[in-house]
């Protein structure tokens, strides 16, 4: 061109500059046009013939000017705007573009004009510096200032790059789509992670204001969503709130973790969504982002450095900027004042570095003009790259194996080789980020493809050659398609590593006409292509699929044969990881080689770490390509086979999830589950395909993860840890590493290497590298968390399908054929996952359900619509081994559709061919029961082109040839009216009763339907409205009271595991947890404890507290539930501050509540808590799934409307006959029963229909007696744990009728407990004039029995030793009448809830606890009676009853552990059996004793039996010379408030109501309590003791008493095998109550003295069962409103009971047991005697009463006596011989410890304790003068002023002190305690004195108080005694230690 100013354009998208031509250049003056100068120097390049120069002052362009090469081979244009210089260039060819002309740009006049060239312009556009468009003379640094839209500016004048942005209102947006080449250079590091987005680098762990340097401190940071306009700022008063938001991208996009991965994906149109983190915490639900890659987040958002978080942690983010116009960022700079800075610097003059390159091909390609014919040396070096369009024909058939290495037959795996990968040189051409480390690259992983189709317009002729992969190389590369349609074969976000951003797409191309072969994954793989033909091929060996397309639009296959699969695969998946990882460890040995690691405890060189798995993997490839043979005993050989080989199946098979002949998937991979993918595929048509003969032997490899992280531990290719095979767990339940060389590997890997690109997505934290290192141990229950139904590439099972059609619209099928297709695979672990229904998060359990390892489809269709068959569909020979076989399933929402020549044809579909028939049911989730269903439709739809038609004129199939253990139901022929689709839950369901199926299947037997009350889309959980069905869906389901639910006593699930549809999947479902009370509707949260600006809590759940499950409670007793109402209260204990729930069968906590699972925590913390659920329509629980959580079934209506009628006749018949159902007869109208002996003699007679019963006899009760022939056996043993004599047999034969006779739940697991039982309403029992009672042999063997129970049980829920089972049953409108019950080693009559209860006419005597007991009842008349006397032959104590009852337990102990031996202190090593076989024979001597009179005495022949015998009197025998019993009490008749009445007066709950007594005799009652202490070592917790309660009797079986501190264990049988039962017995069936704590068992077993140990803590005032004790008592009154008592005599009540226990332990107390209300009776109370008491009893009437001789031995004695809470009305009380204390001596009391706990006997006729009682006298006769007095009272002091009640004669009424005495002692006592302290202050013993001496001090102001009321007559000297409550000494008991300290300690349960 002419010389002058002139324009040009560099290329088509170039933009039009002004430039000057000069001599042939072309001179570049950017002042002319400064913006278009700046657009043009970023398209602009230059071929390397161009002349370079430079025109001095913009006039003339010499070419010998000097000009500035870099070495990248860059020119740098120098700018100068002022123009003093210009670059100038000239290229060796030039070519023209034609323009519009109003497309020039302007040229500025002013610039132009300082040119020499000015006049000769032409075509220029001249415009003055006012008018011109371009009005920049300089470069600015930003946008402050400068007009809205796109603009240039420099950010730095450091970094020297103009960039191109846009401008709004002074902020600069950053947009790569308008600079991708300049604006990286303004950011720490630049990486594109996929089309869409860039961010920093893998290792680049910048906040978004560090990644970009240009930014301050002051830089402020907008968001721009369309990159133009940046978001609107807050308002001027509030100008830094929400300033400073930026883009971040989730986790996934960098190989990192994110929570909602999976879950809820960005969409193809970049649009996110939010769904709940199923990694999240349990507190409230955590919503947060789905996948996003413009997640809004602050400009200082902390990124994590540490790659274990990246993979560990679920909320991974790092910055990120969109590449296409959207989702950019906007700044600006501010001054510290907060105003935007306007001023900016600016730049004139500036260099730009333009390319220099190699000259372009500028020949336009096509298929017709580029022929290129191919053959082995073109496959020599790596993949054949297509990149240009043509057409490419084979002339010979390949084996492709590029780059074997030199060294293949010494050492083919070498990793400095890492031969058949691409070589360093070739790095230009397959990317692999080898040389610098980055591995960021397509080829990092080895050569994807033997062809890579990266062009537009290609054909490919395989010209009937084959193409495949070498044997060498298959087993060498085994991550590898024939043919890939991209440059890569993985879209972004996805895959096992990072293989750049770029991915192309490819469209217009046609593969014909030929073979494709071997392939270890693919023939041909496609992402997104466009008009794709394949046609004419045949396939065979691969290993993953023929086929594999998705994201396609318009495919055409026709002409094709696929199959067989690959059916000599030598290796499993695990060879394929350690392959690809080859190059990784080259750089690990080269950079750590000699390091040192620890691994399972022993130091190892990385180098050699890595060299075992090299040797491990060469073994494999010497034995399958050199052909060696290894000694199959070679450890490495036998490593090699086990890891990597493939030997133990045939044929050799691949062990991956899934084969397919053609996989036709929506988008990206198909990894994940059926219908995963979305929607984006169309446009397929398929024609003539033959797909046959697939064998798949898919292994399954659970997904191994610790209970600290979320997720899978994994190496870098998502490689899952294979514990399985690299560790064990050892008896007693830890997990050991072992190792193998591939993990040893891993583990080497991951320590050492830094890289985040190198490591990937490796996930292996440092708990479990310390575990894998031997530093740690795992305990496998707790520690480890599985996830199941994945491959060893964390890829979910589906085995072989022949075509999948997933998430495709528009498809059309015509003449396919899908023949012989296996599944060889083994069934699902059962173990790691439990019954899961979806082993993994992304599978969709409806449409493959559990474990589908053992799967097989002919022809799959989901999530696709406008599927048309077209013509032929052939399906024949679908087999699974072991799993289900399908022939066609059409799924969620897709459609297919029969044309008008459609024929579908199946045969020969067999499922279950290698498996049992009846091996699994429908209940053994994970693996299903093998179904054989020719055509399966499951919310997909088959329809008819032609209406007219029937399904059957297009179906054939061959019925008689599909076999399995089960068919399938025909849902071919269903419609839409057969079918009604049944949710998971109540979200879109009206309010109201509903039935759902919650696991979203059906299953009659095991899953079916649940009837739940839903409520605004609540589901609310009720089983009361069907019991059983509701077991089918919890772990477990046990009816601890009738009205309480939970799990089974040894199921220690929380509730968000107990209720099974929660939690049953790989991760965790997302629920709202709530609670219902009225069961209708759904609370949520906390109001108490949620804070109102957090997340509500959603997670709350019902618990009852551990007394109902035989666990502690720290409240039990002090304020219960009440058993009616169901109320729950709060309390404190002991007058504590700290107020504690009480004992409720549904407090509100969190859903995931700890339950404790060992034993010792559920007897020895007070703790307990489990999950509850109400069974009577209260209290019930509540949930609400997410809605990605929800499922449907479809269910046949006739199956849906027989259940459902079912269910509601279910309900229907509770109301009618529940156990309170009234059946309309009365008593008077029953049928007549006549009871003879031959009804009693294997087991009680329970009457549970109403009617008139009839004694015909004396009744002598010897239940299952053995027969005389084995009582004279030479062997027989009475009390053998082998026979269980006396007890209902364990054989099964009486279960139905005695529950809990063989199992551990039930009234009858002790034994029988009753002679009768009366469970029904309505009934008369007459006694007839006759006796029923115990034989005396009986009497001594069944040591826990009533003769008559009105009720099913004898403990109400929540109660007793042991677990009696939820079924009380309690008697109703009852007459027990004219007879006599005689002989019962607990009760006469004894019953529980009973109602309307009448006893007349009734003699009651030989009874051990008590004649009448009734607890809980209303209505009771006992007229007529004669109760008495007490038994008084009792020949054992209460330790006899606990070895008779725990004879079961002890079986099992023999039967499981008998061989296991233990050594106590002292003493040679004994096995459990032998333990146990002692204590039975102790136990048959005393009944060889009492029974057949046997003696044993002292020979010298025999002498260990006779040392056996005193061992056994000490024992079991009573002490009692007189026979009475060892108990805490003995009652005449005892009215009770519902449960027990073992702890201390007015301790019951509850009220009973409406007692009448008239003409009652009570009378000759006797007892001689034995007081044992409670003991432990442990503050938490209750008494050592055993199963069912009994005490451990520290007393007996230590060596001195006297001085706990030190004495040692001597034990007794008994004691032995209590602590025998609790080291070695798991089960808690059998433990029970048990409780021995550290300290106890280190005692016995170790000799360590609890001195050593630091100390004890004791409670007395117990018996042997823990009872508190009360002494004799002729009728008790407990919590009874409106009771009348007429017109009784109670005469001869004795108490022998010696003194209780005075020991330190337990000190000078006034409350002995935590049970025990000092304010009614205090110190020890086993001494007393009582004719009645009354406490916390209202509207009662004592009238005509008269009590004679009552006397105690040692303690108090009283007539009447009126506690707590009571009122009462007196008339005519007659008392008359009360003695109090008749055998004790004063010098046997303690005053220096102010008579306690042993108190002085006082005497009282009529005792008013004065605790809010209340009461009247009254007369028959209004005028007559009331009769109540006493008289013959005596004692050491008698009762006085307001404690007396009514008059006491003055002559007889004597007391044996003065009070004064007494007083006196005391001070002179607390005197010589004041000496003592100064003695030796050093003397431990002198330190428990000075203790002793405190609490005496403390009791001073008692003790003077008292004085003052004796001087001033005010108060009674009765309440001196009683009510002297220290109250310190009340809340603890102070113990001293043997090093001087002391303790106080809570008092025991």
């Amino acid at each position: 061109m002419a010389d002058g100013l002139r324009y040009i354009k560099a290329a088509p998208a170039s933009p039009i500059i002004p430039v000057v031509c000069s001599n042939g250049f072309t001179m570049l003056n950017p002042a002319l046009n400064l913006k278009q100068y700046l657009k043009y120097f970023k398209h602009v390049q230059f071929d390397t013939n161009t002349e370079f120069g430079v025109a001095h002052d913009c006039k003339e362009c010499l070419a010998k000017n000097d000009v500035v090469m870099d070495e990248e081979n860059f020119w740098v244009a120098s700018i100068h705007l002022d123009q003093s210089q210009c670059p100038c260039y000239k290229p060796s060819i030039s070519v023209s573009f034609p323009v519009f002309k109003h497309s020039l740009p302007s040229v500025r006049e002013s610039a132009a004009s300082q040119l020499f060239y000015e006049q000769a312009a032409r075509n220029i556009v001249f415009l003055s510096d006012e008018d011109s468009e371009d009005t920049e003379t300089v470069v600015p640094s930003s946008c402050a200032g400068l007009a809205d839209g796109s603009q240039f500016i420099m950010p730095s004048e450091e970094v020297g790059e103009i960039i191109h942005v846009n401008c709004y209102q002074g902020w600069t947006v950053l947009n790569p789509s308008l600079d991708r080449e300049t604006l990286p250079s303004y950011f720490t590091s630049w990486l594109e992670y996929t089309d869409k987005v860039v961010g920093p680098s893998f290792d680049d762990f910048a906040t978004w204001r560090q990644w970009f340097s240009a930014a301050t401190e002051n830089t402020e940071f907008s968001l721009s969503e369309d990159c133009t306009v940046c978001a609107p700022q807050p308002a001027a008063d509030d100008v830094r709130s929400g300033v400073n938001q930026v883009y971040h991208m989730t986790g996934n996009y960098y190989l990192c973790a994110w929570g909602t991965k999976g879950d809820c994906d960005m969409d193809l149109r970049e649009q996110c969504y939010s769904c709940v983190n199923r990694h999240g915490g349990n507190d409230y639900l955590e919503y947060m982002s789905g996948t996003c890659t413009h997640l809004i987040s602050h400009a200082d958002q902390k990124v994590y450095t540490h790659h274990d978080d990246c993979t560990g942690m679920s909320d991974n983010s790092k910055p990120s900027l969109g590449l296409n116009n959207k989702y950019c960022a906007c700044y600006r700079d501010v001054t510290d004042d907060d105003t935007i800075k306007l001023s900016h610097k600016t730049y004139s003059q500036f260099d730009f570095e333009i390319p220099v390159v190699e000259g372009v091909d500028t020949l336009l390609y096509t298929v017709d003009n580029n022929i290129v014919h191919l053959c082995t040396d073109d496959f020599v070096a790596g993949t054949y790259r297509i990149t240009n369009p043509g057409t490419y024909i084979l002339d010979c058939d390949i084996e492709f194996e590029p780059n074997p290495p030199l060294n293949a037959d010494e050492n083919p795996n070498d990793y400095n080789e890492y031969g058949w990968f691409p070589l360093p040189e070739q790095e230009d051409d397959y990317a692999t980020g080898f040389i610098d480390n980055s591995y960021v690259g397509e080829y990092q992983l080895g050569f994807i493809a033997a062809v890579t189709i990266e062009s537009d317009n290609v054909v490919f002729d395989l010209n009937g050659y084959t193409i495949e992969q070498s044997k060498v190389f298959y087993l060498q590369q085994r991550f590898f398609s024939v043919f890939l349609l991209n440059n890569k074969n993985f879209i972004e976000g996805q895959g096992p590593v990072f293989f750049g951003a770029e991915f192309k797409t490819v469209s217009n191309i046609i593969i014909k006409n030929g073979v494709i072969g071997r392939s270890s994954h693919h023939g041909i793989l496609s992402r997104q292509t466009s008009n794709l033909l394949i046609e004419d091929i045949s396939f065979h060996d691969f290993d993953v699929a023929g086929i594999s397309l998705s994201g396609f639009d318009g495919v055409i296959m026709r002409n094709l044969d696929i199959g067989p699969n690959n059916q000599d695969c030598p290796v499993t998946g695990r060879y394929l990881h350690a392959r690809a990882m080859l190059p990784r460890y080259k750089q690990l040995v080269e950079e750590h080689g000699d390091q040192n690691i620890l691994i399972n405890g022993e130091k190892r060189s990385i180098r050699s770490v890595i060299d075992r798995v090299v040797d491990s993997m060469n073994v494999i490839y010497n034995k399958e390509i050199l052909g060696y043979e290894y000694d199959e005993d070679d450890e490495l050989y036998q490593l090699a086979m086990l890891e990597f080989g493939n030997d133990n199946i045939s044929p050799r098979v691949s062990d991956g999830s899934v084969v397919y002949g053609v996989l036709l998937n929506g988008y990206g991979g198909a990894v994940m589950g059926l219908g995963s993918a979305p929607k984006v595929a169309t446009g397929v048509q398929m024609e003539n395909v033959n797909i046959h003969d697939f064998v798949l032997n898919p292994i399954e490899k659970c997904k191994f993860a610790l209970s600290n992280s979320p997720f899978t531990v994994r190496g870098p290719f998502a490689d899952v840890f294979d514990a399985d095979m690299a560790s064990f767990v050892d008896e007693d339940g830890f997990l050991h590493y072992v190792g193998t060389p591939f993990s040893d590997a891993q583990l080497a890997f991951a320590r050492a290497t830094t890289s985040w690109s190198a490591l990937s997505h490796t996930d292996m934290g440092k708990r479990f590298q310390r575990w894998t290192s031997g530093e740690l141990q795992l305990d496998y229950q707790n520690d480890v968390e599985w996830s199941c139904n994945t491959d060893i590439q964390l890829h979910v099972q589906k085995g072989p399908i022949g075509l999948r059609v997933d998430g495709i619209s528009d498809v059309r099928l015509s003449n396919i054929a899908i023949q012989n297709l296996v599944n060889i695979g083994e069934l699902g672990d059962t173990e790691k996952c439990g019954a899961y229904l979806k082993g993994n998060g992304h599978q969709d359990s409806q449409v493959q359900l559990g474990y589908t390892g053992t799967d097989n489809f002919g022809m799959v269709v989901v999530n696709s619509d406008n599927v048309v068959l077209q013509n032929s569909l052939l399906i024949d020979g679908m087999e699974s081994h072991r799993g289900i076989a399908t022939g066609l399933y059409v799924i969620r929402d897709a459609t297919l559709t029969l044309g008008l020549t459609a024929k579908v044809t199946i045969s020969n579909i067999h499922a279950g061919t290698m498996l049992a028939v009846d091996t699994l049911s429908s209940s053994d989730l994970p693996n299903k029961i093998p179904v054989a269903c020719a055509v399966n439709v499951n919310f997909g739809n088959i329809e008819l082109l032609d209406a007219t038609k029937m399904v059957d004129d297009y179906v054939a199939i061959a019925q008689e040839t599909v076999t399995g253990h089960s068919e399938c139901l025909d849902s071919l022929h269903l419609t839409d009216d057969d079918l009604v689709v049944v949710p998971s839950a109540c979200n879109n369901m009206a309010d109201g009763l509903q039935y759902i199926l919650p696991y979203g299947l059906y299953a009659t037997s095991d899953y079916p339907l649940l009837p739940v009350m839903c409520s605004n889309g609540d589901t609310i959980l009720d089983p009361s409205l069907s019991f059983e069905t509701y077991e089918k869906y919890f772990s477990s389901l046990y009816m601890y009271d009738v009205g309480i639910g939970g799990p089974a006593l040894e199921d220690f699930a929380t509730w968000r595991t107990w209720f099974l549809p929660f939690e049953n999947r790989d991760i965790k479902a997302v629920f709202e947890y709530g609670v219902s009370e009225d069961c209708n509707s759904c609370a949520y949260g906390n109001e108490e404890t949620d804070d109102a600006l957090s997340p509500p809590s959603t997670n709350n759940a019902y618990y009852m507290t551990g007394n109902f499950y035989l666990c502690a409670w720290i409240t039990k007793g002090d304020c219960d539930m009440d058993a009616e109402t169901y109320e729950c209260f709060q309390c404190s204990r002991n007058g504590q501050s700290t107020v504690y729930p009480g004992v409720c069968s549904h407090l509100k906590t969190g859903v995931d509540t700890v339950v404790h699972t060992d034993h010792y925590q559920c007897t020895g913390n007070n703790d307990n808590l489990k999950p509850s659920i109400g069974t009577n329509g209260q209290f019930c629980a509540c949930y609400r799934p997410q809605s990605n959580d929800l499922r449907e079934f479809q269910m046949n209506v006739a199956d849906f409307d027989r259940d459902v009628t079912v269910l509601e006749q279910e309900r229907n018949g509770d109301l009618v006959d529940g156990a309170d159902a009234d059946d309309g007869s009365d008593a008077d109208d029953a049928q007549v029963t006549y009871l003879s002996s031959e009804d009693f003699l294997y087991g009680t007679y329970r009457i549970t229909t109403p009617g008139t019963y009839v004694l015909t006899e004396d009744i002598t009760i010897n239940f299952n007696e053995p027969s005389s022939d084995v009582k004279s056996g030479e062997d027989f043993s009475p009390n053998s744990y082998d026979d269980l004599y006396w007890m209902p047999k364990t054989d099964g034969s009486q279960d139905e009728l005695y529950m809990g006779a063989s199992t551990w739940s039930g009234p009858y697991q002790l034994g029988f407990f009753a002679a009768i039982t009366i469970e029904t309403s309505d009934v008369v029992l007459d006694l007839n004039g006759f006796e029923i009672g115990m034989s005396v042999e009986y009497y001594l063997q069944q040591r826990v029995f009533s003769i008559i129970e009105l009720a099913a049980k004898n403990f109400v829920s929540g109660q007793g030793p042991v677990d009696f089972g939820p079924y009380l049953r309690s008697a109703s409108n009852v007459v027990i009448k004219d007879g006599t019950i005689g002989l019962a080693s607990h009760h006469g009559v004894h019953g529980n809830g009973a109602t309307d209860v009448t006893l007349s006419n009734l003699r009651v005597y030989n009874f051990d606890v008590a004649g009448i007991q009734l607890n809980g009842f209303d209505g009771a008349t006992i007229t007529d009676c004669d109760v008495g006397p007490s038994s008084s032959n009792i020949p054992v104590t209460g330790r006899y009853l606990h070895a008779r009852v725990l004879l079961r337990r002890y079986a099992h102990l023999v039967d499981t552990y008998g061989d296991e031996e233990l050594a106590f202190d002292g003493r040679e090593s004994r096995t459990v059996r032998e333990y146990v076989d002692e204590l039975v024979a102790q136990m048959d001597m005393v009944y060889q004793h009492v029974i057949n009179g046997a003696e044993y005495t002292q020979s010298d022949s025999d002498d260990e039996e006779y040392q056996r015998w005193l061992r056994a009197v000490d024992l079991f025998m009573n002490p009692n010379e007189n026979g009475y019993g060892d108990g805490g009490v003995v009652y005449g008749v005892l009215l009770n408030s519902r449960g027990g009445a073992v702890m201390g007066f007015g301790n019951a709950p509850s009220q009973s109501n409406n007692a009448v007594l008239d003409n009652v005799y009570i009378h000759d009652l006797a007892i001689a309590p034995l007081e044992k202490l409670k003991f432990k070592t442990s503050s938490l917790g209750g008494a050592t003791r055993g199963p069912v309660a009994d005490v451990f009797d520290i007393m007996k079986v230590s060596d001195g008493f006297e001085d706990i501190s030190t004495a040692r264990y001597v034990g007794t049988a008994y004691s032995d095998v209590q602590l025998v039962m609790s080291q070695f017995e798991k089960s808690w069936f059998v433990l029970d109550h048990t409780c021995f704590d550290e300290g106890l068992t280190a005692w016995a077993l170790n000799g360590q003295t609890f001195a050593d140990y630091g100390g004890y803590y004791a409670g007395c005032n117990t018996d042997i069962q823990l009872h508190i004790n009360k002494g004799v008592i002729g009728l008790r009154l407990d919590n009874i409103v409106d009771f009348t008592v007429s017109n009784t005599r109670i005469e001869n009540l004795l108490n022998t009971g010696g003194l209780g226990v005075e020991t330190e332990m337990c000190g000078a107390y006034t409350q002995g047991n935590a049970h025990q209300d000092p304010l009614i009776t205090a110190g020890y109370t086993g001494t007393e005697g009582y004719g009645i008491t009354v406490t916390q009893s209202v509207g009662g009437k004592l009238h005509n009463i008269n009590i004679n001789n009552i006397e105690t031995h040692h303690g108090a004695a009283n007539g009447i006596a009126l506690f707590k809470d009571s009122s009462v009305d007196f008339n005519t009380i007659v008392i008359d011989s009360i003695v109090a204390g008749s055998q004790l001596d004063v010098s046997q009391l303690r005053p220096e410890q102010n008579y306690l706990p042993n108190k002085v006997p006082i005497a009282c006729s009529i005792f008013d304790n004065n605790y809010n009682t209340q009461y009247t006298l009254s007369a028959d006769d209004s005028n007559a003068e009331t009769t109540v007095k006493g008289s013959n009272i005596n004692g050491f002091l008698l009762c006085a002023g307001d404690a007396l009640i009514g008059d006491c004669d003055d002559d007889t009424c004597v007391s044996q002190f003065d009070r004064a005495y007494l007083d006196q002692l005391t001070q002179d006592a607390i005197l010589d305690k004041q000496s003592i302290v100064h003695g030796d202050a050093h003397n431990h013993w002198s330190l428990r004195v000075v203790t002793l001496y405190l609490i005496t001090i403390g009791l001073l102001a008692i003790v003077a108080a008292a004085l003052y009321c004796y001087n001033n007559n005010k108060c009674s000297a009765y309440q001196f005694v009683h009510k002297s409550v220290d109250s310190a000494q009340s809340e603890t008991i102070q113990v001293s230690l043997d090093n001087g300290t002391s303790e106080q300690t809570p008092l025991l349960s």
